[in-house]
């Protein structure tokens, strides 16, 4: 016959109990202490991430708002680069311009500087050669005075006859009109 040992069953209940009297005392810390805990780092670790996703979606529209800036900027940069190359043109047309002025002033310049050395040259000239020939009507007057002279009578009686015979007619014609008067 089996002879039933008591003690170890009630060992093993007694173990059994105390362990559930154990698992009910530790599971009402746990409930009381941990859970709470527990509690405060999810909420805590809730409100992190509620925050790094509002400081995520502020930094999606700031980035957005630099692209758009940064867009801006390069069109404004365009702009004024064709602007710049615009006036950097219209510069250079202007230089080419005043350089053609320049250069046609200069021209005109030379121009006016050769005709006045060619004016000057023929008033030298002119005056050169007017010495030369009062030189030569000099000495012939001085060298040929005789004949001169001669020469100046004859034209000086022709000179005279025309000229009387145009007061004997003027006389004539008045006479006429006087006796009519």
């Amino acid at each position: 016959m089996l002879v039933v040992n008591y003690w170890a069953c009630i060992t093993a209940a007694t173990h059994g109990a105390i362990f559930v009297l154990f698992s009910i005392k530790f599971w009402g810390l746990i409930k009381a202490k941990v859970v709470p805990l527990l509690r405060t780092w999810k909420h805590e670790q809730d409100q992190e991430w509620f925050a790094l996703q509002e400081k995520h979606l502020v930094l999606v529209a700031q980035k957005k708002q630099l692209a758009t800036q940064f867009l801006q900027q390069e069109k404004q940069i365009a702009l004024l680069t064709a602007k710049l190359e615009t006036w950097h043109l219209v510069c250079q047309a202007k230089e080419r311009d005043r350089a053609h002025k320049i250069a046609d002033r200069a021209q005109a310049m030379n121009e006016r500087a050769a005709l006045q050395q060619y004016n000057c040259a023929q008033k030298r000239l002119v005056t050169q050669s007017g010495e030369q020939v009062i030189r030569e009507v000099l000495y012939d007057v001085s060298d040929k005075s005789d004949e001169l002279f001669a020469q100046y009578m004859k034209r000086a009686q022709v000179t005279l006859a025309v000229v009387e015979k145009k007061d004997t007619l003027y006389e004539s014609s008045y006479a006429k009109k006087a006796k009519s008067a």
